[in-house]
This record gives C-alpha cells, sequence and structure tokens, in this order.
C-alpha cells in the first residue's frame, strides 16, 4: 500500500465562473480543476477536500482544503508551480504545507469567516464582487440589527426552504456591519453556515435598510424559524469565504 502524506492547501479564487466549489457532472467548479491540477502534478488520481461548499458564483479570498498524496510527491514548490500553471488565473495558491495525518480542513475548523460586499453606486473594475444596492439604505440601522444574529440557534429562517440542512443549528459568535464610502460591508463567523445563510441575512439587512422592517425584528425572525418571514436572498457575487479558524489544531511541518 502507498504511504500518503496529507497537504494542507490555504486558496483563493473568484467564483464568478464557477458552480461552486463542489465537483458536479459536466460543470466547472473549483474543487474540481483543483483535483484535476494535483492529480496532473503527482500522476495519480487526488481528491481535495475543502473547508466548506461555496455556492455558485461565491468568492474565497482565505478557503482551506486538503489533499493526500504520495509520500514521493514533488517538493511543495513544485507542487505550488505546477498547480497555479494548470487551475489559471481564477484560481490562487496562497500557500502549501504538509499537516499532520489529522488535520481535516472541513472538520477541524472551529469557526469560518464571510464577508459581504454592497456597493451603493455603480462599480467597473470590481463589479463582479459587489452587489449594487439600488435603492437607498440607512446604514446605521443595518448595523444597530446585527448583535441580534450573535448565538446559538436553529437557523431555519437564513436557510433555502428545501435545503436539507434547514433544521441545523449554528453557533453565531460575531456579527457586524459598516460602510466604507460608497461600500457596505457585512462581516459573520460561526461554526457553521447553512444554505444560503449569509445571502438570506444580507437581503433582511437591506430590507432593515431600507425601512421595511426594524432592527430587533431580526430576534423575531429567528425564533419563528420561518424562511418565508425573512428577506430576499442576495446575489452571490457579493460574498467571500474570507477565513477559515483552526485555532491550535494545524502544526506547520516547515517548507518539505
Amino acid at each position: 500500500m502507498v504511504a500518503l502524506r496529507r497537504l494542507r492547501l490555504d486558496i483563493e479564487y473568484d467564483g464568478t465562473n464557477f458552480a461552486g466549489w463542489q465537483v458536479q457532472p459536466g460543470c466547472r467548479t473549483v474543487q474540481g480543476e483543483l483535483d484535476r491540477a494535483l492529480g496532473t502534478v503527482v500522476r495519480q488520481p487526488v481528491r481535495v477536500v475543502g473547508s466548506g461548499r461555496t455556492d455558485a458564483g461565491v468568492h474565497a479570498r482565505g478557503q482551506v482544503a486538503h489533499a493526500d498524496l504520495p509520500e514521493d510527491a514533488p517538493s511543495l514548490a513544485r507542487l505550488r508551480a505546477g498547480v497555479q500553471a494548470l487551475v489559471g488565473p481564477e484560481i490562487a495558491v496562497r500557500d502549501l504545507a504538509w499537516a499532520p495525518d489529522s488535520f481535516h480542513a472541513r472538520f477541524s475548523a472551529r469557526s469560518r469567516t464571510y464577508r459581504y460586499r454592497m456597493t451603493l453606486r455603480p462599480r467597473a473594475l470590481d463589479r463582479a464582487l459587489v452587489w449594487l444596492v439600488r435603492h437607498q439604505v440607512d446604514v446605521a440601522a443595518m448595523a444597530r440589527a446585527t448583535p441580534y444574529l450573535v448565538g446559538r440557534y436553529q437557523a431555519t429562517t437564513w436557510c433555502a426552504a428545501h435545503a436539507a440542512d434547514r433544521h441545523v443549528y449554528v453557533g453565531v459568535t460575531a456579527a457586524r456591519l459598516w460602510d466604507e464610502d460608497d461600500l457596505v460591508i457585512f462581516e459573520i463567523a460561526a461554526d457553521r453556515f447553512v444554505t444560503h445563510m449569509v445571502r438570506i441575512i444580507v437581503g433582511t439587512l437591506v430590507d432593515v435598510g431600507r425601512q421595511r422592517r426594524s432592527p430587533d425584528s431580526i430576534a423575531e425572525l429567528i425564533r419563528a424559524q420561518d424562511r418565508r418571514l425573512a428577506g430576499p436572498t442576495a446575489p452571490a457575487c457579493g460574498l467571500c469565504l474570507e477565513h477559515v479558524d483552526y485555532g491550535d489544531t494545524v502544526q506547520r511541518f516547515g517548507p518539505g
């Protein structure tokens, strides 16, 4: 039996032209591109496991993944150069490191942080990375709503109506919203996220900004556990996975 060693990958990607992270037949996905590239470099099939599955059109600045490679795999420098050459410019391999066998990109993660970016004016250079909100919004009211999101609760209100994970509990540890010139940025950290969770929350916060609901209505929505009462699902383009936290569970073994 061939001995294997576990590789950790830190990745960023522009999700605009991908059908999401997860491999899907007949679709171009981030996981599929990485599987293909790593498999080509080590000359055998490889399956890359990510910290989470981003949806079609969602971006990542701090996605983390792992893959098990043969002991005689090329050096980290050669692996990185080879993979980067094969995946193209929409995916960037930020870092590679050998990790303990116990490390698991998904199950070792303690929390994940997402940011959602909205713009209040049309943009040209980064238009694929933001949601253009075509209405005046009260940013201060939106910011006052975010503390109600923190806590541990069943996230049915924030989950796509027919998703399999609609009754899952989440632990939200932080949520905040602020503006930078004409950008409105929402950030949230949790131990897990249900399907479309951040995008549904953002759609609801925009309703608050448009004075369609009050900031404290967020608490009522969470208690109701009813997706129909929340706001619309914001577009995927503004969402980015920023960071995955592993606490002390990941030990880097050096350049290898």
